[in-house]
């Protein structure tokens, strides 16, 4: 809600399949509470505990009639990440719907969020144009004014400056942008070494809805700026816990299963 206010003008202007909270891990338990006394139920299942499952997951689902929630307590788990949560809260924001006040992460981490769902949503195929529109709005208010060359600095040391380059790039293409946001191309042609892909037909086929999505899958684990061999490991180890925190993972899972 208070991301279509900032940057659409409008709540009414953005579809809005469900709400994100984001906490610090701490506060889980208290947010689990209010979300009990609030009338949400949790969907998400927990293997071996809440402490291991964490790991490898960044978020729980929970569900309240027809309303989806995820409680966040990172924006994407992975072992290459670094994301600075410390600053994260640091520069945090706030922003107003209606006469209500909300916290909000600074329009860079905004950003961030965005690159991250992108980058997770074409691994599995079900990338929609939705989110690449998010970042154009995004953009819109922030491309003059943010500092590109701290901003790429700060994605190196998180472990995320292959990802970010690659996701920008793929949506300025995506967008047909690049006029439109001269400062970020050309601080993108400086990173030109990071990109996994050149042609923009071969990467207009990542935005194909996939079952499989194993195109997709080799183009985004390069961009994990760790060994291969870590990346896959992760991959494999960290599954159940995401099928089992993910009611629409589980029923995916059960489908191919009975095939």
């Amino acid at each position: 809600l208070p991301l279509a206010q900032r940057f659409y003008g409008d709540i009414g202007q953005r579809r809005i399949a469900d709400l994100d909270l984001l906490v610090r891990p701490r506060e889980v338990p208290e947010a689990e509470r209010l979300l009990g006394k609030a009338g949400f139920r949790r969907t998400s299942r927990l293997l071996f505990g809440g402490t291991l499952a964490s790991r490898f997951t960044p978020c729980l689902e929970y569900k309240k009639e027809n309303l989806g929630l995820d409680l966040h307590w990172q924006l994407r788990s992975h072992p290459s990440f670094r994301v600075d949560y410390d600053r994260l809260w640091r520069t945090s924001e706030t922003a107003a719907v209606g006469d209500r006040a909300f916290g909000v992460p600074s329009a860079e981490y905004e950003l961030l969020t965005q690159i991250l769902s992108i980058f997770t949503d074409v691994q599995l195929g079900t990338i929609l144009l939705k989110s690449f529109v998010d970042v154009h709005k995004i953009l819109e208010a922030v491309e003059e004014s943010l500092d590109w060359d701290r901003f790429f600095l700060d994605r190196r040391e998180e472990g995320l400056l292959r990802i970010s380059v690659n996701v920008l790039d793929l949506a300025l293409d995506a967008l047909d942008a690049r006029d439109r946001f001269p400062r970020l191309g050309s601080r993108l042609a400086g990173h030109a070494s990071c990109v996994r892909w050149t042609r923009r037909e071969k990467k207009m086929r990542l935005l194909e809805r996939s079952k499989a999505a194993l195109r997709n899958k080799s183009w985004a684990f390069p961009l994990y700026e760790t060994t291969p061999f870590r990346t896959f490991s992760w991959w494999a180890l960290s599954l159940p816990f995401r099928v089992a925190a993910s009611p629409t993972g589980r029923q995916k899972w059960k489908q191919r299963v009975e095939r």
